[in-house]
């Protein structure tokens, strides 16, 4: 057993129980239970402390709605962490085709910003944003995943969908990344 599925709810199959069986009421109770690593996994994708919320939203409404493809072969954490890295990586792709289309940014730039979440205000360190947006969003998530949260290359590569291999030269890359400093 890994170290994140002690650290979640047991190995999984107790919650998983419960959400399959369409506990509306259980399954929220467990959310708050993974509710900071999820956000802290959507700030480490998509850098913005507006879009949080709605990726968390989205991530909550799939995973109840999968909840009856949960099988407990891995713990809850880990498929919900990768349900928030599919809807956080959608996102960064929604709101890149958004951009090329031609929308008028100055008038997003007007609009009021809210405030972050409690969470992400835990998260945001001005030397660590400056650091972090040296990578790709993408290879923020992996470094998140191995040295946030600990998990290893195998747990990662399950969880989005990589090879091994490629999970371990992404994480590589990004590191490298980070030792030369600045961007030109």
């Amino acid at each position: 057993m890994s170290a994140h599925e002690r650290a979640s709810t047991g190995d999984g199959a107790p919650s998983g129980g419960r959400i399959r069986a369409g506990d509306a009421r259980s399954f929220a109770a467990m959310l708050p239970e993974h509710d900071d690593y999820l956000r802290g996994l959507a700030w480490a994708v998509v850098r913005d402390p507006n879009a949080i919320d709605d990726i968390m939203q989205t991530t909550y409404e799939q995973a109840y709605r999968a909840r009856d493809s949960f099988d407990g072969r891995s713990s809850l954490r880990s498929w919900l962490h990768t349900i928030c890295y599919r809807t956080a990586i959608d996102h960064i792709r929604y709101e890149s085709r958004r951009r090329t289309v031609g929308l008028d940014h100055d008038a997003a730039e007007r609009l009021p910003a809210s405030q972050p979440s409690i969470t992400a205000e835990i998260v945001i360190d001005a030397e660590a944003v400056d650091v972090l947006s040296r990578v790709d969003p993408e290879q923020r998530a992996l470094l998140y995943f191995t040295a946030g949260l600990g998990y290893s290359y195998d747990e990662v590569a399950e969880i989005v969908g990589m090879q091994r291999g490629t999970v371990a030269s992404k994480v590589s890359r990004a590191k490298e990344r980070l030792r030369k400093g600045p961007r030109p």
